[in-house]
């Protein structure tokens, strides 16, 4: 009986140990972005949003765009607005003077090493281009420079976890 319990703990514990392993190609490529010329494969991506149904509201979008490797996450926020009554989110967005508008301080890139988070936004250029090809897959490109200095460039094609 000894033997028998003994052997099911060592088995469950070559399952818990083989399950939560993820090697580098078990991890989802949806596209890369460069933060002064390095690059990031992008493992996940969301998409939060919210349809307004009043004429004087925008329709509100946060994508995030992240690069997991182990205890390092390397994140990018698009927060994107565009009229109410906008047939849809496809289009080009800018900082400033397009009815289609990247946030500049809510869109930002963002490192995370353990426990430390580094956050950059202000962006002081910026621009991307969204298309929505079905109820979860998107392409976003993107090109932006906080405030700091650095240039982040890059795409994203595949699908996101969407909550509208």
């Amino acid at each position: 009986m000894k033997k028998l319990f003994t052997l099911s703990l060592l088995l469950a514990a070559i399952l818990f140990a083989f399950n939560s392993c993820k090697t580098e190609e078990e991890k989802k490529n949806l596209g890369s972005f460069k933060v002064d010329n390095v690059s990031y494969t992008i493992n996940e991506a969301t998409v939060k949003g919210y349809k307004s149904s009043n004429p004087d509201i925008t329709n509100k979008y946060v994508f995030t765009f992240q690069s997991l490797n182990g205890d390092a996450t390397q994140r990018v926020n698009l927060a994107i607005s565009f009229p109410y009554n906008d047939i849809g989110i496809n289009g080009t967005y800018i900082l400033y003077g397009n009815s289609k508008q990247l946030d500049p301080w809510l869109s930002h890139y963002a490192e995370t090493n353990g426990k430390s988070t580094h956050t950059y936004n202000n962006l002081v250029l910026g621009k991307c281009v969204v298309q929505r090809t079905g109820d979860k897959t998107f392409k976003v490109n993107f090109d932006f420079k906080p405030e700091a200095g650095m240039k982040v460039i890059g795409e994203f094609l595949g699908d996101a976890t969407v909550t509208e």
